[in-house]
């Protein structure tokens, strides 16, 4: 576990995995890192009642899994 104040701190090693959790619900990354979302504390289905914005004024947590794409893709 390391604490960061920016994803731009993370450094990814070849053929390894980060997660990283933040309340923020979309990361901007470099093109060369892949991002998947594994968690969130609400399900992906609530943003369909997302009437008036509620979502961005409620706390939520978020986990990504960062990895390091490959150079042949």
């Amino acid at each position: 576990f390391q604490h960061i104040d920016s994803i731009q701190q993370v450094k990814l090693e070849i053929n390894s995995t980060a997660i990283f959790v933040t309340e923020q619900p979309t990361l901007s990354l470099a093109s060369n890192i892949k991002v998947s979302e594994v968690y969130s504390k609400f399900p992906e289905w609530i943003k369909k009642f997302n009437y008036n914005n509620w979502l961005a004024r409620s706390k939520s947590w978020h986990a990504f899994e960062l990895k390091e794409k490959s150079n042949n893709l």
